[in-house]
């Protein structure tokens, strides 16, 4: 199974470029984001350099080749080592005329850090199909992830996801998104939950704002546990400033965690971001924002947590 998930990553990150050649719509961008964090009760600060990078290419016969990279570099004040975490992801799809497509998807989520001998890795792999219609589209999916190092041969995982955009007026999407990743474990099972709900306005050609608001929670045995991230933005379109298709952005985000029995905390983040799309500019939501993990979700509620939170 994992060399099927390297086979796919491969195909449609090389493909993707000589499909592009023949390609009738191209979209997609990059975000160079950073992050100044202060985490309460603990006198920590945290920095974050981000990269948030996607891309489809639809060849014009139905098929369509998608990637993603996202990834951080994270600096806690105090700490000897940095942590790095990172998803990348591919797919392929085919759009049937009537508005329905069917794909297969290939994502690996990775967590580094020189504090711990070993690196952790979830690889999720499975099929996803949509609905496109006049204002919006739905989409669903389901999997199963491996993890490195391994789990027990007897604990399985499985990933199963819903999302949707909808558009009421030309200037505003809504957006919001479920995933469950559930560990089988013999005699249990242990359900992580991420449900996000995120929209955008265009009040000018120029000028957008956005927001986002996640939780993601575990509820397994005597643990029960849960991660807010809220997330409000502005950004700009700065096109004519640097005479390339661009925008900046800002983002003020909170993300609090409780757990039951051991209290609560939180972290406070001023985000920054500029973003240069390809293809048509759309809604300017940044893709370092809490909005936009809601509104082009991974396959994991692992790496969802992830992006939602950095």
């Amino acid at each position: 199974m994992k060399r099927s998930l390297t086979l796919l990553a491969a195909l449609s990150l090389t493909a993707a470029p000589f499909a592009a050649a023949y390609a009738q719509d191209i979209t997609g961008g990059a975000t160079l984001g950073y992050g100044f964090s202060d985490i309460s009760d603990m006198n920590l600060d945290v920095d974050s350099l981000t990269f948030d990078g996607r891309i489809k290419v639809d060849v014009g016969n139905g098929i369509s080749f998608g990637a993603r990279l996202d990834a951080a570099r994270v600096d806690i004040d105090g700490a000897p080592d940095t942590i790095g975490a990172s998803v990348i992801g591919a797919d392929v799809a085919y759009a049937f005329g009537n508005g329905f497509s069917f794909g297969v998807y290939a994502e690996q989520g990775k967590i580094t850090t020189d504090m711990l001998p070993l690196d952790i890795t979830l690889t999720s792999y499975g099929v996803s199909g949509g609905y496109a219609f006049a204002k919006g589209d739905v989409s669903a999916f389901v999997g199963v992830s491996d993890t490195s190092p391994d789990l027990p041969g007897n604990v399985d995982i499985h990933d199963f996801g819903i999302a949707g955009k909808y558009a009421p007026m030309e200037n505003l999407v809504l957006a919001g998104a479920f995933t469950r990743t559930t560990v089988s474990i013999p005699g249990d099972d242990m359900d992580l939950d991420f449900l996000g709900v995120a929209a955008a306005y265009d009040m000018t050609p120029n000028w957008t704002v956005f927001a986002g608001y996640a939780n993601s929670s575990i509820d397994f045995g005597g643990l029960d546990a849960d991660l807010d991230s809220y997330g409000i933005g502005v950004s700009y379109d700065t096109s004519a400033l640097i005479k390339v298709n661009s925008f900046a952005s800002l983002e003020l985000a909170r993300t609090d965690l409780s757990v039951d029995g051991m209290g609560d905390g939180d972290m406070d983040t001023v985000r920054i971001g500029l973003t240069f799309p390809i293809g048509g500019m759309g809604t300017k939501v940044p893709m370092n924002s809490v909005a936009d993990a809601i509104m082009n979700p991974a396959h994991s509620a692992v790496s969802q947590t992830v992006l939602a939170a950095f």
